[in-house]
């Protein structure tokens, strides 16, 4: 038997407003609006696809998995890691895998879409810009890094230490809403 329709006085609950983040005074709170990039339809197996995602909306889209030797890379930043340090910076894998994600999203740019299901197009987006979770003490933000795909790894590190800087001074006197920053 079919469930029972839901009573007509019964409306959907309503999502709770996200608790908003507060950043000092004179913070960088610059934003930044990629392009659009190129929309095209999708045809055949794509269209396919894209319904069967749309329909299955209640699991993960993307999820991957793999071992990396990172010999190679934990080299590179022990011999940039006291130079960094004495520029006050702690240099980090974050800005390798920020810059190793986005080379990916060059390879496989569908990584890099959004799908209208409704009109059944893929936007393929220009611009790799790339969410990093942050603890703080007033919990977790996650700033934006723009336009990874063009932005030297070096950039990528003073940025990411920039936002944390920030992350960690937040208190609640200002509130931030966006928080990223133009190369």
């Amino acid at each position: 038997p079919a469930p029972a329709p839901a009573p007509a006085s019964a409306a959907p609950a309503t999502p709770a407003a996200p608790d908003l983040v507060e950043v000092p005074e004179g913070a960088p709170t610059m934003a930044y609006y990629d392009k659009a990039g190129k929309t095209e339809p999708c045809r055949g197996l794509q269209r396919l696809m894209v319904k069967s995602m749309a329909e299955s909306l209640s699991i993960p889209h993307f999820g991957y998995c793999d071992e990396v030797n990172m010999d190679e890379l934990m080299q590179v930043r022990a011999a940039l890691k006291e130079a960094f340090l004495g520029q006050g910076v702690k240099l980090s894998y974050m800005p390798f895998l920020i810059k190793a994600c986005s080379l990916a999203m060059m390879q496989q740019p569908l990584i890099n879409s959004t799908l209208d299901a409704a009109a059944g197009t893929i936007t393929y987006h220009e611009d790799h810009n790339i969410g990093i979770a942050m603890d703080t003490p007033r919990g977790l933000v996650v700033p934006n890094v723009k336009r990874c795909q063009a932005t030297p790894t070096l950039t990528l590190t003073l940025t990411i230490a920039l936002f944390l800087s920030v992350a960690l001074t937040l208190t609640r006197t200002r509130t931030l809403q966006t928080l990223s920053l133009l190369d």
